[in-house]
């Protein structure tokens, strides 16, 4: 066990054998940090500024929404010029919109004003995911270190899911109540600008491609499939949170709800660091289904759960094939997407699991008072096996892709 145990750790540290590796990943790190620190930041902020729950809802699916529609565009103009030509004044014009927001939550300026600024403050928002990809495919494109190198971003995502909303809470319960985002601007700029700085590892643009519009990537048939099942697999990501603590209250255990969402987390995080350092022969659309099918599957056990002990031996079947399907789902979309729409591809992909978190949280919640909360995990199983159904629907597709790259 402990031999296995360093290989993987020296498989992953030889990531950073390539000059630039490591500026990118800290930079992309703190760059991450900007979009899970900055909903929680916004709730605080407008409430303890005497806004409704109702207000801070319709601010941050304003910001959601935006950033959804924006994010497919900024990626064309990426591929198109570059990483460094957009994201700088993308960055600034986001820094000077996140001001705004901040300066009209504290002067309590009316709801309509907050959705606008919101709005807008999405369209400009950096994410960091679509552009790190990018650099690690660009790097190890077509050797066994890609896979290691996307279980290490599968990695990344979880730590700062887990780490975003605990340094803000701790951030504005130790200072203020603006101070989640005063963070956000700290890490959005920092972070950000320092991932434009560093040109050597960013991919070469493409210039201007014959039918590179921004809804190319969704004319690919394999892709479509795909993003039909990550579209599921954010709703997996939207529900669960809703249903642990639904669950969870419902059976005395309200405080414990961040201890299980954590548990669900960390389960997936080693999952993928052990999924990335595997070598196997298996073709890359087999993979995919079966890392799909294990996911969905994994949820199931959840509908028996009956109180706090069951959950917390049904929680980590329920994370263990999260990474491993997400890992295996990034590689077929560098197998398959075109070397010049590499960053619109993965915004896309982005944008999906976006739009089905926003649907996946939205419909757990209204399942959870009909349905009664021994049945709150009904909404992420049922999101997993029709993410399942979406890659059997597509697996023609998928396969020919794969085959033919």
């Amino acid at each position: 066990m402990i031999h296995i145990g360093r290989g993987v750790l020296r498989a992953y540290v030889s990531l950073f054998d390539q000059r630039g590796t490591k500026e990118f990943a800290v930079a992309g790190f703190v760059s991450r940090l900007t979009s899970s620190m900055v909903f929680v930041s916004l709730i605080l902020a407008i409430t303890e500024r005497g806004g409704g729950y109702a207000t801070a809802g319709a601010v941050i699916g304003a910001l959601t929404l935006a950033a959804g529609l924006a994010l497919p565009v900024l990626g064309g103009l990426i591929d198109r010029y570059g990483q460094h030509r957009v994201l700088v004044p993308q960055t600034l014009a986001f820094g000077v919109l996140m001001l705004l927001l901040t300066v009209a939550v504290e002067a309590r300026e009316p709801e309509w004003l907050l959705v606008v600024l919101a709005a807008a403050a999405g369209v400009a928002m950096p994410v960091a995911g679509p552009l790190v990809r990018a650099r690690w495919t660009r790097i190890y494109q077509g050797t066994d270190k890609l896979r290691i190198a996307y279980g290490f971003e599968s990695a990344t995502i979880e730590t700062v899911e887990i780490a975003g909303p605990i340094l803000v809470t701790a951030l504005v319960t130790g200072i203020g109540p603006l101070a989640g985002l005063a963070a956000v601007l700290t890490c959005a700029l920092g972070g950000t600008l320092a991932l434009a700085a560093q040109r050597g590892t960013e991919p070469e643009p493409a210039g201007r491609v014959a039918g590179g519009g921004v809804g190319n990537s969704l004319r690919i048939p394999a892709l479509q499939a795909l993003y039909a099942a990550r579209f599921c697999v954010g709703a997996v990501f939207g529900a669960m949170p809703v249903s642990l603590i639904a669950f969870a209250t419902a059976h005395h255990g309200r405080a414990f709800s961040g201890l299980f969402l954590g548990l669900y987390g960390v389960t997936s995080l080693i999952a993928g660091l052990g999924y990335g350092a595997l070598t196997g022969q298996m073709p890359l659309h087999r993979r995919l289904v079966v890392s799909v099918a294990l996911f969905a599957a994994g949820g199931v056990p959840l509908l028996a759960a009956r109180g706090l002990f069951s959950l917390i031996g049904l929680l980590p079947l329920a994370g263990v094939a999260m990474a491993p399907a997400t890992v295996t789902a990034m590689e077929v979309m560098q197998r398959v997407a075109p070397p010049a729409l590499l960053t619109q591809t993965i915004s896309w992909d982005t944008t999906a699991i976006a739009f089905g978190m926003t649907a996946g949280s939205f419909l757990a919640g209204a399942a959870i008072a009909p349905l009664g909360a021994d049945y709150a995990f009904v909404v992420p199983v049922c999101a997993g096996l029709l993410g399942l159904i979406a890659v059997l629907a597509g697996s023609k597709p998928i396969r020919s892709a794969c085959v033919d790259s």
